[in-house]
This record gives structure tokens, C-alpha cells and sequence, in this order.
């Protein structure tokens, strides 16, 4: 199976031994990914250490996210004819250059130059990321290839969170990004040594990006994504405020609940692959409304570790669903032209993430910590009847030619955002 623009042939040219490539890619992604979701963790510290209020120091994950859609929209035109090898590794590079600036930022100006390196960084990586895999793996291992990338996501996260707060409690938050600075070093490194060249087949541009909104049933599923990211950010990026606001600064229960947020998130991207084959639309619908209704039992049954632990772990599992569900009815409607409609995606995607940390700002300051999460309720039960009862089927694409695993190439899509 060859895909748009790249010859077969270069395809299983590199494709026996990339495996060692793909695990090593796949670590490089949960890095980045939880170096995107670090300052969520470490929001209160963070605040405290630059001397601004929790609502502004939630900003450095909007314009992480703001920097990511310019890295994504126009990656194509950034890379050009770049080896992908050179421009993974660079992005690689940027990343670990913008922890460092995080880590050693005097007040909170630079620390937002920092996020916004690391956000272009992001949005090019994941732009680029899903094509190289395609072009590592051969056609009946694409699947275990895409689980291994992005079921490294939840992981990592279940892992590097819960440690990243216990550092920052032990000897501060910039200890943190120093970590993800001498993690991401490391695959960088590793990268340089397992990833095979990756010539560039063809010149692109952002305009095979922004024709796909015209195509028909396009312009809902972007509205519906945009509603469901927003809301899963609105929430997200407040958590530290709001456990804090339960448990007072009492380390351990943060730590015990953003790990319980990890492990079921990690469950729901595990079982994500069975409910999509059982049903796409109601997978996307139901993770986003069991979001929502995650969020409402947060501020109305507050005081109960219980309860607030139950309540985390329905959102952690329905969160892990969102990003596989969605990249596979991308992958369906627009599979005859999957590197834009994932540039596409991705830039929907961090454009709400942005619109969701700003949105969750105001209602902190306005509202107080219950603010982000009725916002993020409305945004996701929007999205839950959006999706209901508007978002078109994609019609599920079969090859005659190749076992029915390979039906789901995608459906272990990208996370992450997740």
C-alpha cells in the first residue's frame, strides 16, 4: 500500500529494521506531549514562583497551544524538501531548548518565550510524526506501530505527572522541566542513532490544508472537535487549583489523584480500539457527555476523596477515547489525503486548547475554581448533542487485499492532548 506522495518501494526500503526507530519516536511523543501537560500539574507553583495569579500562569498552555497551530499549519511549508529525520530531530532539539528556557525563566515573560518555542516545536512534530511512522512500518504492522506511538502517551503520562509533582515538591517546579530537558536530550540522542534517513517525496504547502474545510461534513466535525478540546482543556489545565482547592497543598493526595487520572486514562486509550469498531459515533459522543457529567460531579459532590477519585477516573477514561475516536473519523472521511487532514486536525486542536485555558483563566478569576469546570461542561455537552445528532458516518475503509486489522489503521491516533 503506498500513500499519497510516497513511492512503495521507499517505504519497505526502510521498513525491516524500524522498529528500534518507532519505539524511540514513540518515547520522543510522550515526552513532548507531557512536557504540553506539565504546567497543568505544576499551575499553583508555578504562579507562586513567577508571581502571578493561577489564571495567568495558565496562559503559558494557550500560547504553547497558539505556537503549536502555526507549527502545524504551516509545517509543510517550514520542512520543505528537509530530510523527516533532520526535522524530527530538530524539533527534538527546540523542545529541549524551550524546558531549559522554562526552567531558567527570572519572571513570567520569559517563561512564555520558552512555551512558545516548545509550542512550535509541538505543532511540527505532530504534523510530521504520524507520516514517518506510516513510512516505517510496513502495511500489516501499522497498527501495532500507531498503538506503540501513541499508547506511549497515557503512560508516560500515568509515570511523568505524579514525579513531576513530587519533584516540584521536594526541590521546586523548575526541577521539573529540567527532567523533561534531560529526557527529551536523551531520545534525541537515541533518535540520531536508530532513525533511518527519511527523504522528503514532495513539496507542499498550506493550501492542501485549508481547501479541506470545504469537503462536506468538514466544517460540523471541526466545530465538534473544536467544542470537545476546548472543554477537556478548560478542565485540565485548573486541575492542580482544584485538587488543591479539596485537599489543601497535602502533596500526596494530588499526586495519588493525578496518578488515578493517568492509569484510567491509559485504560480508555487501551479499550478505545474496541468501542470504535463497535460503534464511532457513539464512542465520540458518549466519551465527550461522560466528560462533562465528570466535571458537574466534581463541583457538586466536592469534600469526598472517594468520590472526587471515582469521578476522576470516569474523566481519565473517557479523555483516553477522545483522541483515537477522532483521528480515525478523520482518517476515514479524508483518508485520501491524511497528511493534511492531520495538520488539519492538530490545528483545530491546540487553537481549542488555547480557547480552553483562556476560557478556564477568566472563569478561575471570575468564578473561582469550580469557573473552568462548569465552562468545560458546556462546552463538552455542546459537542455530545453536536455530534448526535450532526456528525456525519465516514464509511469505514476496506482493502480487499489486507487482513481486517488493517481496517483500523488509525485508531490508535495521536494523543494529546489529550
Amino acid at each position: 500500500m503506498a500513500f499519497p506522495g510516497e513511492p512503495d518501494s521507499g517505504r519497505h526500503a526502510v521498513s525491516r529494521s524500524a522498529w528500534p526507530a518507532i519505539i524511540v519516536l514513540a518515547l520522543g511523543a510522550s515526552c513532548f506531549v507531557t512536557s504540553e501537560l506539565l504546567p497543568a500539574s505544576l499551575l499553583s507553583p508555578i504562579a507562586e514562583g513567577l508571581n502571578v495569579s493561577e489564571g495567568v500562569a495558565g496562559q503559558a498552555i494557550s500560547v504553547t497551544a497558539f505556537f503549536a497551530v502555526l507549527g502545524s499549519l504551516f509545517a509543510s511549508t517550514f520542512t520543505g524538501m528537509l530530510d523527516r529525520r533532520l526535522v524530527v530531530m530538530i524539533c527534538i532539539l527546540m523542545a529541549v531548548l524551550g524546558a531549559v528556557s522554562v526552567a531558567l525563566a527570572p519572571n513570567y515573560y520569559a517563561m512564555l518565550t520558552g512555551r512558545a518555542l516548545f509550542g512550535l516545536a509541538l505543532g511540527v512534530f505532530w504534523a510530521t510524526s504520524a507520516s514517518i511512522i506510516l513510512r516505517l512500518a510496513r502495511p500489516h504492522h501499522v497498527p501495532l506501530a500507531l498503538s506503540l506511538m501513541f499508547g506511549a502517551i497515557p503512560i508516560a503520562m500515568t509515570i511523568t505527572v505524579p514525579v513531576a509533582s513530587a519533584l516540584a515538591a521536594l526541590w521546586g517546579w523548575r526541577s521539573a522541566f529540567f527532567l523533561i530537558a534531560g529526557l527529551g536530550t536523551m531520545f534525541l540522542l537515541l533518535l540520531a542513532v536508530v532513525l533511518p534517513p527519511l527523504p522528503a517525496h514532495r513539496r507542499a504547502n498550506i493550501v492542501g490544508v485549508l481547501r479541506l474545510p470545504m469537503r462536506e461534513g468538514i466544517p460540523v466535525a471541526m466545530l465538534a472537535l473544536f467544542l470537545v478540546f476546548a472543554g477537556k482543556f478548560s478542565l485540565f489545565a485548573y486541575v492542580r487549583p482544584f485538587l488543591e482547592g479539596e485537599f489543601g497543598h497535602q502533596s500526596s493526595a494530588i499526586v495519588t489523584m493525578l496518578f488515578v487520572f493517568g492509569v484510567a486514562n491509559l485504560a480508555g486509550t487501551s479499550v478505545s480500539s474496541f468501542m470504535i469498531r463497535h460503534d464511532l459515533t457513539t464512542t465520540l459522543s458518549l466519551s465527550s457527555l461522560v466528560v462533562s457529567l465528570s466535571a458537574i460531579g466534581l463541583v457538586l459532590f466536592s469534600g469526598s476523596i472517594w468520590k472526587i477519585g471515582m469521578l476522576i477516573a470516569f474523566w481519565g477514561f473517557s479523555v483516553g477515547c477522545i483522541p483515537p475516536a477522532w483521528t480515525t473519523w478523520m482518517t476515514r472521511k479524508l483518508e485520501d489525503d491524511a497528511e493534511n487532514a492531520g495538520c488539519l486536525q492538530f490545528s483545530v486542536m491546540q487553537l481549542a486548547i488555547a480557547a480552553g485555558v483562556v476560557s478556564g483563566g477568566v472563569g478561575i478569576e471570575q468564578f473561582g475554581r469550580s469557573g473552568p469546570y462548569i465552562l468545560g461542561a458546556i462546552f463538552l455537552i455542546s459537542a455530545a448533542i453536536l455530534i448526535r445528532w450532526k456528525l456525519s458516518r465516514p464509511e469505514m475503509p476496506v482493502s480487499r487485499t489486507m487482513p481486517q486489522s488493517h481496517q483500523t489503521v488509525c485508531e490508535a491516533r495521536a494523543e494529546e492532548l489529550g
